[in-house]
C-alpha cells in the first residue's frame, strides 16, 4: 500500500474517473445501480444484479460496476460473495491504476470486515482508504471515510468519538449537496445519540434523514430509517408511533426482498410491542429467523430475552457488552456501561445470574 500511496505522489493531478470507454457496459452500469437504488420488490434487485453482470462481461475493468455489485450482495446479507467480488475489484484496479477504483474497492472491503465484527481489520482497510482519498482530493470519500471511522468507534462503544466523525462529515457534504451523504451522516448521527439514550435528539437526526432519502427515493434507506425510529419510540413506550414506522419498515424490507437479518430485527420489535400491549402475538417465525442468523447485536440478544423470557439471550448480551467494555479505555468503559441499554442488560444479568 506505501507503494500506491508513492505512486499518487508522483501524479500529478489524477481525476476521480469511470474507468472504461465502453459506452454500453457503462449503460448498464447505470441501469443496473438506478434499478437497485429504486428497488421495489426482489425482482427488481434480480434485475439489477443481471445489468451489472452484464456490464461486467462487457468490460472486465468496469471497476465501479464491480463494487456496486458487491455491494448489492453485501447489503442482501451475502458477505462471502461480495468480499470476493470486493477483492476481484481491488485486483483489477491495481492493474489499471486506478487509484479512485483501488480507494472504492478498499472501502468496501472493510465493510465486509465490520460487518463479521472484525473491527480492527476494518479500521485497517478504511484507512488505506482514507489515505488515497485525500491523496486524490476527493472531498467526497474524505468526508465518507470520517463516517466509516465513526462506525468503526460506535461498534466499538465509544459514542462520542463516532460523533466527532461524523460532524467532521456533515459540513463537506453540506458544501458539496451531497444528499447520500447527507442522509447517511445524519442517520448515523442519530444513532449514536439513541446509543447514548439522547432520545429527542436521535430523533430530530433520524427525520431530517429521512426527509433527504426519501427525496432520493432510495427505498432501502427509507426502510433502515423507519425501523431505527420504531426502535426509539419503543424505548420512549410510545408504542402507537412505533407500531406506524415499524409497520412501514416491514413492508418494505418485505417488499424488496431484504436481508433475513433486516426481517428479524423488525419483527422482534413488532411483536414485542403487542406483547408489552397485550395484544395477541406469535413467535414461530421468529423463532424460524433465529435459526439462520449468527452474531445478533447485543441490544437485539436483550429484546429477545424480554420478549421470549429465555436467559440464554440475556447472558449471551451481557458477554457481548463485557467483551466491548474490557476493550475500551476506563473512563470510556465507565460511559459505555451507563448508557441506557448496556446498564439494563447489567441489571438485568445481575437479577438473574
Amino acid at each position: 500500500m506505501d507503494g500506491l500511496l508513492k505512486a499518487l505522489d508522483t501524479t500529478p493531478k489524477v481525476e476521480k474517473k469511470v474507468e472504461t470507454t465502453n459506452t454500453e457496459a457503462y449503460e448498464y452500469y447505470l441501469k443496473g445501480r438506478y434499478k437497485w437504488e429504486n428497488a421495489k420488490n426482489n425482482l427488481d434487485i434480480e434485475s439489477a444484479i443481471e445489468l451489472l453482470n452484464s456490464a461486467i462481461s462487457i468490460d472486465s475493468l468496469l471497476i465501479i460496476a464491480r463494487n456496486q455489485l458487491g455491494w448489492i450482495y453485501q447489503q442482501n446479507g451475502d458477505l462471502d460473495n461480495s468480499f470476493q467480488i470486493y477483492k476481484d475489484a481491488f485486483k483489477y484496479a491495481k492493474k489499471i491504476n486506478d487509484f479512485s477504483g483501488i480507494a472504492y474497492s478498499l472501502k468496501n472491503i472493510a465493510w465486509v470486515y465490520l460487518n463479521r465484527n472484525e473491527l480492527d481489520e476494518a479500521f485497517k482497510y478504511f484507512k488505506q482508504s482514507y489515505n488515497i482519498s485525500k491523496k486524490l482530493g476527493d472531498k467526497s470519500q474524505v468526508a465518507y471515510s470520517h463516517n466509516r471511522f465513526g462506525k468503526i468507534y460506535s461498534s466499538k462503544g465509544n459514542y462520542n468519538k463516532s460523533i466527532d466523525h461524523y460532524n467532521k462529515s456533515l459540513p463537506i457534504f453540506v458544501k458539496i449537496q451531497d444528499a447520500n451523504g447527507l442522509f447517511w451522516t445524519k442517520h448515523l448521527l442519530g444513532i449514536a445519540y439513541y446509543d447514548k439514550g439522547s432520545y429527542r435528539t436521535a430523533i430530530n437526526y433520524f427525520n431530517e434523514s429521512l426527509i433527504h432519502v426519501k427525496e432520493m427515493g432510495f427505498n432501502i434507506g427509507v426502510a433502515n430509517n423507519h425501523n431505527i425510529l420504531g426502535l426509539v419510540y419503543f424505548q420512549t413506550k410510545q408504542y402507537k408511533e412505533a407500531l406506524q414506522h415499524l409497520d412501514k419498515a416491514y413492508k418494505i424490507r418485505k417488499m424488496i426482498g431484504a436481508s433475513k437479518r433486516s426481517l428479524l430485527y423488525t419483527s422482534i420489535l413488532l411483536v414485542l410491542i403487542n406483547k408489552c400491549l397485550k395484544y395477541k402475538y406469535d413467535v414461530e417465525n421468529i423463532r424460524t429467523l433465529i435459526k439462520e442468523i449468527k452474531d445478533i447485536e447485543f441490544e437485539f440478544n436483550y429484546l429477545l430475552f424480554q420478549l421470549l423470557e429465555d436467559t440464554t439471550y440475556l447472558k449471551t448480551a451481557y458477554n457481548q457488552i463485557q467483551t466491548m467494555a474490557d476493550n475500551l479505555e476506563s473512563d470510556v468503559k465507565a460511559k459505555f456501561l451507563s448508557y441506557p441499554i448496556p446498564k439494563a442488560i447489567v441489571k438485568e444479568w445481575e437479577k438473574v445470574k
